[in-house]
């Protein structure tokens, strides 16, 4: 990155940016924010026109029905967006090609890009480990990888990825506040404990304990549950837009993180940096990274089953005062130390030679 010390350094963000909430949005904006030229890439595009969803349901029949007709198709976009990537890569002239996921790329592409422009390639990843297999196959093509996991990472190591580190995501102190909600017009949003996630058997075994008090659940799939359910009586709908997610977690005094059984106590998640950096109390199992990130007991507090949640529920709802330093205390942490721009000056730092 010796061209890169003598001028603004370039970086171009291969994403999806389809929607307003993807990872790639948050990364161009630190990156203008810091002073860096920066160009989006969507490599996944229209791929991703499944993750349109109205009342918690996928808008992507059409798309389907397309392909079940042209079945040649995703090859068809899968080779032109390769060639396009490569293509503004070389005009574009990237010090830094920074791929989030990227699980439609080619090897071939990518070492192009290496070979003409002299880019820096860097992987991250958000979905560790539920998806280590494939990025075991990729993260070999590039310089550096980056997991969210920090069990992940020697995962890594044994299969021969040696430049590997543990980054997980962050916030945007410019989005995720503490914003005043309107009574009347934003009373759906508001709650004592709130959990934004999908549908999942050991979200409901731990929901269960606490559905008497006022619960508010977010995210997908909850449908599912009987319409007399008490559960499914909470369930306030998707999260469409970061305007709602924000008001979700502003509204609650309590935010949860629970796991799906993938995913338990292996790796951080966007709930923990969202949640606190909106100000709520996060309640979270303990998991790997967590006391990296905040003083575990004085920034968030975990708890260690469905007992102990309720336990901790009911006591924190109760003590206003310590609920609101402990979240103070958390939000503080969140947006001093884990942005998404200071995430974005390690990567720089790790790419300088």
């Amino acid at each position: 990155m010796e061209r890169a010390s003598q001028m603004t350094l370039r970086i171009l963000v291969v994403a999806p940016l389809f929607q307003e909430w993807y990872a790639g949005h948050f990364i161009l904006r630190a990156a203008k924010s810091l002073g860096f030229g920066v160009l989006g890439f969507d490599y996944r595009f229209p791929f991703n026109l499944k993750d349109i969803y109205i009342r918690g349901r996928g808008v992507d029949e059409l798309w389907r029905s397309i392909l079940r007709r042209v079945p040649v198709l995703p090859t068809v976009f899968v080779t032109n967006f390769n060639r396009r990537l490569v293509k503004v890569s070389c005009k574009y002239r990237p010090d830094l090609v920074l791929v989030c996921e990227g699980e439609l790329l080619k090897e071939a592409a990518l070492e192009r890009i290496r070979r003409v422009v002299g880019s820096k390639l860097v992987f991250w990843t958000f979905d560790d480990p539920q998806l280590i297999e494939r990025h075991l196959k990729v993260a070999r093509w590039y310089d550096y990888c980056l997991t969210n996991s920090l069990h992940a990472v020697q995962t890594y190591k044994e299969n021969g990825i040696t430049s590997v580190s543990y980054l997980p995501w962050g916030c945007d102190p410019h989005i995720h506040k503490r914003i005043i909600l309107d009574d009347l017009k934003d009373a759906t949003y508001k709650s004592d404990v709130c959990l934004y996630g999908g549908f999942h058997a050991r979200r409901v075994v731990f929901l269960r304990k606490i559905s008497d008090i006022r619960l508010g659940i977010w995210g997908r799939g909850w449908n599912r549950l009987p319409s007399d359910d008490p559960l499914r009586k909470l369930w306030k709908g998707s999260i469409i837009w970061l305007t709602e997610l924000v008001k979700m977690y502003s509204g609650a005094k309590i935010a949860l993180n629970i796991q799906r059984t993938e995913t338990t106590a292996t790796t951080t998640t966007s709930r923990m940096w969202e949640a606190t950096a909106c100000g709520a109390m996060l309640l979270t199992e303990k998991v790997s990274g967590i006391d990296l990130a905040f003083e575990v007991g004085k920034e968030v507090i975990c708890y260690e089953n469905k007992e102990d949640l309720r336990e901790k529920v009911m006591f924190y709802l109760s003590n206003e005062e310590i609920r609101k330093k402990v979240a103070s205390r958390g939000q503080a942490r969140c947006r001093r130390n884990h942005t998404v721009s200071n995430r974005l000056k390690k990567i720089i730092r790790l790419c300088k030679p």
